[in-house]
Order: structure tokens, then sequence, then C-alpha cells
């Protein structure tokens, strides 16, 4: 006799899982903790839309809306999420094939992407396929982070000299960027150059103030 399928196990979602356990005598560090990342993570947001092509005040939603969907129905209270530098990088290094940046068409083929990208996570959590992740070797990853970290640099630097440039292949954008050096802003290279410095500075001197990249910090 053949054993009966087992029934399959349907993921539940949950809403305020997350607040569960959340004692009152820590609420007030949790507020300032709340605050604190939300002060750090709206410039990051909108520096992150202008890196995938969009307006700032795409990457000011995408800091408050998501985050607020996320504590209602995440189960964690340690983990962050959001737009990161590599979602803008992908984002807008994909778009522009299809449409300029300056096309009414480019912000929506955005908004397809995110919400066809939301599908699909939905869908991997749906069927748990988490354990795909796991078959990413370790070179792959590197490979991406480190392609990644030069494709923004790269977008950052036109910022930093007040410049834009247009360019489908790398290496035609950094010999346009190498071009245009005299046509550089000096007022945008000042207020970059200067915001690095006083980075690195604190970094080095000054490691315990909020918001400088201390030596364990994932920053440095």
């Amino acid at each position: 006799m053949l054993p009966l399928p087992q029934a399959r196990h349907v993921p539940q979602i949950k809403m305020l899982a997350a607040l569960r356990g959340l004692k009152t005598a820590g609420l007030a560090n949790q507020i300032v903790a709340g605050a604190t990342l939300a002060a750090l993570m709206i410039p990051l947001k909108i520096g992150y839309a202008q890196v995938a092509g969009l307006s700032p005040i795409v990457g000011l939603y995408a800091a408050l809306l998501p985050m607020i969907v996320f504590a209602i129905f995440s189960t964690s209270r340690n983990l962050i999420v959001g737009a990161d530098a590599g979602v803008a990088a992908l984002m807008g290094s994909a778009l522009p094939i299809f449409a300029s940046v300056y096309d009414p068409r480019y912000a929506e083929l955005a908004y397809g992407l995110a919400l066809m990208t939301g599908v699909i996570l939905f869908a991997f959590w749906f069927f748990r396929l988490g354990f795909l992740a796991n078959f990413l070797s370790k070179a792959v990853l590197v490979g991406f982070i480190s392609g990644l970290g030069i494709e923004v640099l790269t977008s950052q630097v036109q910022k930093i000299m007040g410049v834009h440039v247009e360019a489908e292949r790398w290496l035609v954008e950094v010999w346009e960027i190498i071009r245009s050096l005299p046509e550089a802003n000096i007022y945008c290279l000042i207020i970059g150059l200067g915001t690095i410095l006083i980075i690195r500075l604190l970094k080095r001197y000054a490691p315990k103030i909020p918001g400088a990249p201390g030596r364990g910090s994932l920053r440095s």
C-alpha cells in the first residue's frame, strides 16, 4: 500500500510579529535607533535614486514606504532591508537600454521592474527557494561586489566634478570623464573632495563620533 502524500505546509503571513517580545524597558532605545536610522537612510536612498537615474523624490519614497510595510510583515527586528547600491547600479545600467533617463518611460520601466522583482521575491518566499543562494560561489559574489563598487564610483565621480557623461561602455565613460576634467565645476570639487577628507579624518581621529565609520565597521 502506497503512503498517502503529505499535505504541503503553506507559509503564513504574520503581521507585527517582530514586535512580539518587545519590552517597554527598551522601547526608548528602539525609538532612538529608529530615528537615527531614518536620519541616515533618507539621504542615502536619495543618492541611490540618482545612481539609478531616477528623481530624488523616488529615493524618499523608497526610504519610507517600503520600510513601513516591512515593519508590519517582518519577523525580525534586527534585519534592515531596502534599496541599496547594488540594486541602484543594476537598474541604472539596465534601463538606459530601453529608454533615456530623460524619457518619462524611464520611471515607468523602473516601477515595473521593482514590482516584478517583488513578485519574484514573494514567489521565492512562498516556495521556500532561499536555499538557492547557497549555490552562489564566493568568487561570483566578490566579483559582483567589486564591479559594483567600480560602477558606483564612476557614476559619483561625475557628480563630484559637476559634469554629465553618457556612454554605453565603462571604458568609454572613463575616457569621457577624463576629457571633461577642464570643464569640472570648482565648487562641486571643493564640496565633494572636502566631504571625503572629513570622513577619512573622522575615521582616523574621532571614530566614536556618531556617523563616523569606525575601524570595525563595514564602511572601512
